[in-house]
């Protein structure tokens, strides 16, 4: 576990560090819930094109906006809890999350 939650940290910081993309919550453990800023639509496109790819699989949520309650937020959720993750395993899954961004 610790090993796990020591990854999602790495990628907490990668999201940070990419202005392309926020946090929509705080990190639970090993799980990141994160977005393409922008329109919903942006993030949606980004979690069928990466799970498409088979190269990663993410799961997707509906938070309330932080700017209007009575709204939701489309959020990307990226949980690391294989046996076997390793960090070459999150960065990989990263980049791609990354090349997809590029391509919206």
């Amino acid at each position: 576990i610790r090993h796990h939650v020591a990854l999602a940290e790495r990628l907490e910081g990668w999201i940070r560090e990419d202005d392309r993309f926020e946090l929509a919550a705080p990190r639970s453990l090993s799980l990141l819930c994160f977005r393409v800023k922008g329109e919903d639509a942006l993030s949606r496109a980004l979690v069928e094109r990466l799970n498409a790819s088979g190269k990663a699989f993410v799961t997707h949520t509906s938070l309330p906006d932080p700017d209007d309650a009575s709204r939701s937020r489309y959020v990307i959720r990226f949980a690391i809890g294989g046996t076997h993750t390793l960090e070459s395993h999150v960065l990989g899954a990263w980049r791609q999350i990354q090349s997809l961004a590029d391509e919206l």
